[in-house]
């Protein structure tokens, strides 16, 4: 086949018939432009079945002069044809960046859609809820916190632990030996109230009583208690005459309890 070159110094214009419209056809072959192509007008269309781009990165909203992008999204729209019965068109699919949020929105028609993702390898990439459920195990959060309250897990060489916060006030912790809320708090085996000269109470409701069904070992006390109008107050101090040891304090009387030797001896003196 014969080959033509053309030389033109300046400009080149190709003009359909009428001047204004029409289409300029290449039936077959190869267009080679060496040097940068310049199309302009208000739509290009490209009707191929494969196209191949060698640039690293494509400019979309070239030559924008506004503070970001003055039409607001600019992105891919996806043309998802029609629907199965013919009757509608299918929402495109988009995948845009929102100026007026600073977001990448991935839509149907107005509506959000998930985006899937296998395997993230940092904190900022989206990630599967296979990924999630099978990495529990490895999550790094430590903490959730939603304005001064939290829940946070702490490990930091000391003694780990885990513990809450509500109103900035730590209400929960606990760690390998001691689990406190608020001022009570046990550790192995035994329960401990933290704030000073406080009762700790056990208590329950309805008819429903405290019982044990081990031996109770009270601690000697140096002195009486103070006697509380409807109260009586049970404790263990030297044993006195009584022998017992046991001792109640009430709003009629201080005394120990007698044994049932020292109550037949006291039967026969008195």
């Amino acid at each position: 086949m014969a080959k033509t070159t053309k030389r033109i110094n300046g400009d080149y214009d190709i003009i359909t018939n009428d001047g204004t419209t029409g289409t300029v056809l290449i039936d077959s072959g190869a267009v080679t432009i060496n040097g940068n192509l310049n199309v302009t007008g208000t739509q290009t269309t490209v009707s191929t079945t494969d196209t191949a781009v060698t640039d690293n990165s494509l400019i979309l909203n070239s030559g924008e002069s506004g503070n970001g992008v003055t039409s607001v999204t600019s992105g891919i729209q996806v043309d998802r044809g029609i629907s199965a019965d013919g009757s509608t068109l299918n929402d495109d699919a988009t995948w845009q960046f929102n100026e007026s949020t600073d977001t990448w929105d991935a839509k149907l028609g107005s509506s959000y859609v998930n985006i899937q993702a296998l395997n993230p390898t940092a904190n900022t990439h989206v990630a599967t809820k296979l990924y999630v459920d099978s990495s529990v195990g490895g999550v790094q959060a430590d903490k959730i916190i939603e304005g001064d309250s939290k829940a946070e897990i702490e490990d930091t060489g000391g003694t780990a632990r885990f513990f809450v916060e509500t109103d900035a006030t730590e209400i929960f912790s606990v760690n390998a030996t001691t689990l406190a809320y608020a001022n009570v708090s046990i550790s192995g085996n035994t329960i401990t109230n933290s704030a000073t000269d406080e009762d700790l109470v056990l208590a329950t409701t309805g008819t429903g009583e405290i019982k044990t069904t081990e031996v109770v070992t009270m601690t000697e006390q140096g002195s009486d208690p103070t006697a509380v109008v409807g109260e009586t107050r049970v404790y263990a101090k030297t044993p006195g005459q009584g022998g017992s040891g046991v001792f109640v304090a009430n709003n009629i009387a201080t005394d120990e309890l007698v044994t049932k030797s020292k109550a037949i001896v006291f039967g026969l003196i008195f």
